[in-house]
């Protein structure tokens, strides 16, 4: 194995590289993911290139304190590009597959997802409150949801809840463009793991 020498300057410039190629390499992957459920039971291959991508880039994160509300990036909206869990708050509803946009005020320590279908005709909410347990980790909390027909909400589909059980949001990779965070609830029966990649929606993407 070659040993090569190099200045600060120039690892930060090999470091920097490495991290804009393995962004691109996981946008793609996102991208080339299938939405359609059957269709995505058939490409573990690109679930694996995504995982891999994740993997490089946690050991390249820069952000030491996500949820520092002075210095935070993750203020404003996120679309989501890729989840490995086909449910609501990933884009999932029935065999309907929509669009998904993440809403962060550090300051307040609030989130609001919407998941949206049919061209924002159903539209369905959570609006949650977190804690800081680490400098890149949450706990999500007080949760409330509601789902919106043509922005009518249904008193029938309002609720708010605690959550009973305990989930928490790690963020292996964040910058002011890309947010990766791992999800994990603990049940009385387990953990279950979801990943999940946010781009951030800037004006160019609107």
């Amino acid at each position: 194995i070659q040993q090569f020498s190099s200045t600060p300057e120039e690892s930060n410039a090999e470091d920097d590289e490495m991290v804009r190629i393995t962004k691109q390499e996981l946008l793609r992957a996102c991208a080339k993911m299938p939405a359609n459920r059957e269709q995505r039971r058939y490409s573990s291959g690109t679930a694996k290139q995504i995982s891999d991508a994740i993997a490089v880039l946690a050991k390249y994160n820069k952000t030491k304190d996500a949820f520092d509300p002075v210095s935070s990036t993750l203020d404003g909206q996120w679309v989501l590009q890729y989840g490995s869990s086909e449910i609501l708050p990933t884009g999932y509803f029935g065999d309907f597959e929509g669009t998904v946009v993440q809403e962060l005020n550090i300051g307040a320590a609030k989130q609001i997802t919407r998941s949206s279908f049919f061209g924002g005709f159903l539209v369905f909410e959570w609006v949650d409150n977190f804690e800081k347990l680490g400098n890149n980790e949450v706990e999500l909390s007080k949760e409330e949801w509601s789902s919106k027909f043509f922005g009518i909400i249904p008193t029938l589909f309002l609720g708010v809840s605690t959550n009973t059980d305990k989930t928490v949001w790690q963020f292996p990779y964040v910058d002011e463009r890309l947010r990766i965070c791992i999800a994990t609830r603990f049940t009385s029966t387990g953990c279950i793991t979801d990943k999940m990649v946010y781009a951030k929606r800037t004006r160019q993407s609107l």
